[in-house]
């Protein structure tokens, strides 16, 4: 909800007060009205003015710096996550859709609203090639308010080749 508080709550004639309005992280976002009312102490009459609060949707962004990814089995690589809150919550990163196997790791794992982390993906070793998609999801820290982008990873096939070397001895 919204809540107000005013400071301080008695004052003269002519005089001002400070009114400091709160908004839970639970409230929903829109339009609200806050009347704040002055009542004179000798006479009673009232004064009322009201404020507009408007509460905006939150918006978390994430972005990799990089959408695809060559990661051979065996093996990892690295991108960039930046991710941003409007609200200024932190945001804790994890990834989902992760193939049997893999492995994905934050460094750190929760950032501060327009942070970065290291995002480091690793692929077993006998994955089969292919493209994989992953999704990086930044889950703000209060609210758990969730938004994701997707991270593009090609397995290519390894080839093997064996080599037979014959060396073959002449004699004078």
């Amino acid at each position: 909800g919204i809540s107000c508080t005013v400071s301080p709550t008695t004052i003269s004639s002519g005089g001002s007060a400070t009114v400091n309005i709160s908004v839970s992280p639970t409230t929903p976002s829109g339009t609200y009205q806050v009347t704040v009312t002055a009542t004179d102490t000798q006479t009673g009459n009232k004064q009322s003015t009201t404020i507009t609060v408007n509460v905006p949707q939150e918006s978390i962004t994430v972005s990799s710096s990089q959408s695809s990814l060559t990661i051979y089995p065996g093996q990892s690589n690295t991108t960039t996550i930046t991710a941003s809150d409007n609200y200024g919550y932190s945001l804790s990163l994890s990834c989902s859709n992760l193939p049997s196997g893999w492995n994905c790791n934050f460094n750190p794992s929760t950032i501060n609203s327009g942070s970065s982390s290291t995002l480091t993906i690793s692929v077993p070793s006998g994955q089969s090639p292919g493209t994989y998609t992953i999704n990086v999801n930044a889950k703000d820290t209060i609210t758990s308010n969730v938004n994701s982008t997707s991270v593009y990873i090609n397995v290519p096939e390894v080839v093997s080749i064996l080599l037979n070397a014959y060396v073959e001895y002449l004699s004078l």
